[in-house]
């Protein structure tokens, strides 16, 4: 009897034990982590609005924000695996692709740059070739740098370039009388108008086409391994950009939380107001990819040495549409 008794009792734990077992295997495991990287820079304010806006969440994402001071730190975090992805400029994806292992998934930013001066030397200085012979400014890793660049050597004007890590120590060189302009990114092109200084060559005036400021990247390993996580992030990024088109001023004051030091007129002004005489916003937020204008940025790119013909084309190999297709079809 006792032995009946003691193999019944048996029995119950392990029938309790697979039941609470089973309940535990089809348990909902929560949101999913994402480690998403970003700088103090205007182009970044999609996933900022996404995260304020709570668009994660909805998409039942955990995102963690961090923040690196430049592009190349912001390259080597993802090469690290320190972060899941991030917007990264289209010129240091392109150097950072084999390393990092990264798949390019979506635009993030198309344009946003500018050349700057003093005004004493605006009515010097209007057309490319004007600064022939001048000491020049710009920034490592800055699709604008390579536009400029590009048109500078098309037009055979020799400048004497001093490049640097971020658009602050450019604005900062051309205050000081350093050199004679300086190529700026959103939100410095706007903050130098600000301060006094003139802007006198858009991007659209030296290349009227559009080129990828910054591109949505993950880590391959990691886009491959939860794609549902890739096409999720980028449905709330669609819906931020929604949301800054149709409430450009309450998106510029969620996104200024990220830039303290900029004032929030000109976080609107940098990548919300549509300038007339741009006939767009200055540094257009757009998730969209434009692969025909990627190719020839890549060429211009290459034609530069920035790029190897064999790394250029390992780097479009590279670009995924398929997790843009989903999110925006879903």
């Amino acid at each position: 009897m006792n032995k009946r008794i003691l193999i019944a009792v048996v029995l119950i734990v392990v029938v309790v034990a697979a039941v609470f077992g089973g309940l535990q295997f089809f348990k909902p495991s929560g949101p999913e982590r994402l480690r998403i990287g970003y700088m103090a820079a205007a182009t970044y304010a999609l996933v900022w609005v996404a995260y304020e806006k709570g668009y994660f969440e909805e998409e039942g994402l955990d995102v963690a924000l961090y923040q690196y001071d430049n592009v190349g730190d912001l390259a080597t975090a993802l090469s690290k695996g320190e972060i899941d992805g991030c917007p990264l400029t289209a010129v240091a994806a392109a150097a950072f692709a084999e390393k990092a292992k990264l798949l390019v998934v979506a635009g993030n930013s198309t344009h946003g740059t500018g050349l700057a001066c003093r005004p004493e030397d605006a009515a010097k200085l209007k057309t490319l070739k004007d600064l022939d012979g001048k000491k020049l400014a710009t920034v490592l890793y800055v699709p604008g740098d390579i536009v400029l660049r590009y048109k500078l050597k098309q037009e055979e004007v020799n400048v004497d370039l001093l490049v640097l890590f971020t658009a602050a120590d450019a604005l900062t060189s051309l205050k000081k009388g350093n050199v004679d302009a300086a190529l700026l990114w959103e939100p410095f092109v706007s903050l130098a108008e600000e301060e006094g200084l003139t802007v006198f060559l858009w991007d659209k005036d030296i290349y009227d086409i559009t080129y990828p400021c910054c591109l949505q990247v993950f880590r391959e390993k990691y886009a491959r391994s939860h794609p549902d996580a890739v096409v999720k992030y980028l449905r709330a990024l669609l819906k931020a950009q929604k949301f800054c088109e149709e409430h450009p001023k309450e998106a510029a004051a969620l996104a200024a939380k990220y830039l303290p030091m900029v004032p929030e007129e000109i976080v609107y002004k940098s990548v919300f107001y549509v300038d007339p005489r741009l006939g767009r916003t200055r540094n257009p937020l757009d998730v969209n990819l434009y692969m025909d204008d990627l190719v020839k940025f890549v060429e211009m790119m290459r034609e530069l040495s920035v790029l190897s013909p064999r790394a250029s084309q390992r780097f479009l190999q590279r670009v995924d549409v398929s997790f843009l297709s989903k999110a925006m079809s879903s």
